[in-house]
């Protein structure tokens, strides 16, 4: 909970414990305790924000008012007649106090998050663009010209500015994830309230220095903005991260006519190995999206004001979590503009078992091994069919290190959940945290992504990746490149 919010809840609960009955009322403290409390209400929703979460506070609040007022009006002595309305004024004091506590579980379960502070010597910029490929044709019939359409959005390194923050989501996209997901929109509302590192628009650092490219894809049903601890770190140490929203895969995107295109799953999203069969064909689209998108990107390195000549296209890496790494490690064998890719907890399957890329790769993983039969059980699987799903992993793995000319590097994290490789662990705690608190396992996340792509982008060799990991929580093994003849 926000400072204001904790204050907002423990004044209201000590003003309501004041109007418990008591021999000798004191009607100016219940009064002082009142009044207290809604300048405090008074200052949280103009410095934080109301929300939701705290509905239950302010109609308590607002209740209080009249015990209150009726207190100071009524100043004498008890009599043997209020003795016997005694107690419909404890049951109210203690429906009054689950309230509270229930708001406050509220909003401790859905928190207003803050984004921790990038680590890089630059301040973070973010821009956001629209393309239609008009080489394909969409296979949606609700999109409007018939081709494949996509929103981008691009963090990159900025010159200093004292322009806002960006919001982490407005308000209707908040709400619109939220209806993707068959919940109410005010679900995710609070959403709109957190503030990210980045600034809207602003100009490219000074100078002539060329950053190198990241493109990132999130995971299937994911949206790029749920990426901002790891998009904005790789921003503020010098890179242009592109991150793709992969239309009616991802959830609702957002287009700038002011339409939008919803989720749209490709089928049965119940168990995992029949999601993973379901998704399997989209690849193809990702990797076609992916390719499309660097052309785009060449472009912008040529004509677009903000960008031009300061892209490094020689030195342009893909990053994706889930279905995004899948897509990241099977483009990058295809196409050689990528020269490394970073896979967060992403299954290696379909075509991608195929793959053998000659540039470095780098897979990251959760902490599955320790999952619980109750936590294999709610994914939709058996623990002998995880184990076997397990098994195939970790044979397409050893498959993608067989001789080759580019490094693999593997990453496995304790204490994290597939959901860690995002800001769900910060936004929903809940449902998507780990043993391994989410600053760390972020922080772990970060440290490795950068270290693998300052050693293959900008040739800055990094002794993270030199096994052993010096974090206890962290199982590093590499598969260095074959030496040059």
């Amino acid at each position: 909970m926000r400072l204001f919010e904790m204050l907002l809840a423990v004044a209201t609960l000590i003003a309501l414990l004041a109007t418990l009955p008591v021999k000798n009322p004191r009607p100016r403290l219940l009064l002082g305790l009142w009044t207290g409390s809604v300048l405090l209400a008074v200052l949280h929703a103009i410095v934080e924000k109301s929300r939701w979460q705290l509905g239950l506070v302010y109609v308590i609040l607002g209740l209080l008012a009249i015990p209150t007022f009726l207190t100071w009006r009524k100043r004498h002595e008890e009599t043997p007649s209020a003795k016997r309305r005694r107690w419909p004024r404890i049951v109210a004091v203690v429906l009054g106090t689950l309230g509270i506590v229930v708001s406050g579980l509220l909003a401790a379960l859905l928190p207003v998050f803050s984004s921790p502070s990038p680590t890089g010597p630059y301040p973070v910029g973010v821009t956001s663009y629209e393309w239609v490929d008009l080489e394909r044709t969409d296979e949606h019939p609700k999109t409007p010209s018939g081709h494949r359409r996509l929103v981008v959005k691009i963090w990159y390194p900025a010159a200093p500015s004292d322009a806002p923050q960006e919001l982490y989501l407005d308000k209707s996209h908040a709400e619109g994830i939220a209806r993707d997901f068959k919940l109410p929109g005010f679900v995710l509302s609070h959403l709109a309230l957190v503030r990210t590192n980045a600034r809207r628009d602003v100009a490219l650092a000074s100078g002539n220095e060329t950053f190198p490219v990241v493109l990132f894809s999130h995971g299937y049903a994911m949206a790029p903005e749920v990426y901002a601890f790891a998009v904005e770190q790789l921003a503020s140490h010098g890179y242009v991260v592109v991150s793709i929203a992969h239309t009616y895969d991802g959830a609702y995107v957002v287009f700038r006519d002011g339409t939008h295109a919803s989720f749209e799953p490709a089928g049965d999203m119940k168990r995992m190995d029949t999601m993973l069969k379901a998704i399997e064909p989209r690849l193809l689209v990702w990797m076609a999206d992916a390719r499309f998108v660097l052309d785009q990107v060449t472009k912008l390195n040529t004509s677009e004001e903000r960008f031009k000549g300061r892209l490094d296209l020689e030195h342009v890496g893909y990053a994706g979590h889930s279905f995004g790494g899948a897509t990241a490690y099977a483009v990058h064998a295809v196409d050689p503009r990528f020269k490394a890719a970073l896979d967060m907890d992403g299954a290696l399957f379909g075509s991608v078992e195929q793959a053998r890329p000659t540039q470095p790769f780098m897979l990251m993983n959760a902490d599955y091994p320790s999952l619980t039969d109750e936590d294999v059980a709610r994914v939709g699987m058996t623990r002998k069919e995880f184990d076997a799903f397990f098994g195939q992993l970790e044979s397409h793995w050893a498959a993608s290190t067989e001789p080759t000319k580019g490094a693999r590097y593997r990453v496995q994290i304790a204490g994290t959940t597939h959901g860690g490789f995002s800001d769900l662990p910060s936004g929903v705690p809940a449902f998507f945290s780990g043993s391994l608190p989410t600053l760390e396992a972020h922080r772990l996340i970060n440290q490795y992504s950068l270290a693998f792509f300052d050693q293959y982008l900008k040739g800055q060799s990094s002794p993270v990746l030199v096994g052993p990991a010096a974090d206890s929580a962290v199982k590093l093994t590499s598969h260095p490149a074959a030496p040059n003849p």
